[in-house]
């Protein structure tokens, strides 16, 4: 029961405060409400615990349909997006190879799929320098190296993921949405979508059902 509380809590800190006003250091330090709910799995195992069925269903979009047909190795940054800010939904589908956009030619739409909760965490959200990167190493990023619970430079070695998102800091390949670079804004949809969900949004509001 405990868990369930601590869980319900922090799903509605993301309901009530990943909104228009919210700051890149709010969102960098509230990665951790994420990195707790998806990456540990909090959510999956309080989702059980209060007796619920079959896996937790998300509406996301899908950045693998986006860029078929497309040479990752060749796209400086593509993201999801999904998020709503400032009464405009963000979507942005944006890849940059060698130095041109890429055509939409071919790309399927409606790009949005029905993601598992284990599937929307595991997909790629973003591309960055040909590097594909989930949704768990992005909310890692924020978390563990960028300042979230940790400030953390040192990269191994063998992890091209960190080493790609260092390399959008600051860049002018980088889009940017309102305040946010993109990096940001994909951290926000996240959590959005999460909380929107209507398997989620149901049991905030009916949590003893």
């Amino acid at each position: 029961m405990e868990l369930i509380r601590i869980v319900l809590e922090d799903l509605t800190i993301l309901r009530d405060g990943w909104n228009d006003d919210i700051s890149e250091a709010r969102l960098r330090n509230e990665a951790v409400i994420l990195r707790k709910l998806l990456c540990d799995k909090y959510l999956a195992r309080a989702w059980q615990a209060s007796g619920h069925k079959g896996a937790i269903r998300i509406l996301a979009p899908d950045l693998k349909k986006v860029l078929s047909g497309v040479d990752r190795s060749k796209v400086i940054f593509a993201m999801c997006g999904g998020a709503l800010y400032r009464d405009v939904e963000i979507a942005l589908f944006t890849a940059i190879q060698d130095g041109e956009a890429v055509s939409e030619q071919g790309i399927e739409f409606n790009p949005y799929r029905d993601f598992t909760l284990h599937d929307f965490v595991d997909a790629t959200t973003i591309v960055a320098n040909g590097v594909s990167v989930s949704r768990s190493k992005l909310i890692k990023y924020f978390a563990n190296k960028l300042g979230g619970a940790h400030f953390d430079d040192r990269r191994d070695p063998e992890d091209q993921v960190f080493a790609a998102l260092d390399q959008t800091i600051n860049s002018s390949t980088l889009p940017t949405i309102g305040d946010f670079d993109g990096k940001y804004m994909e951290l926000l949809a996240m959590g959005q979508l999460l909380v929107n969900a209507p398997d989620i949004s149901n049991w905030m509001l009916n949590p003893d059902s």
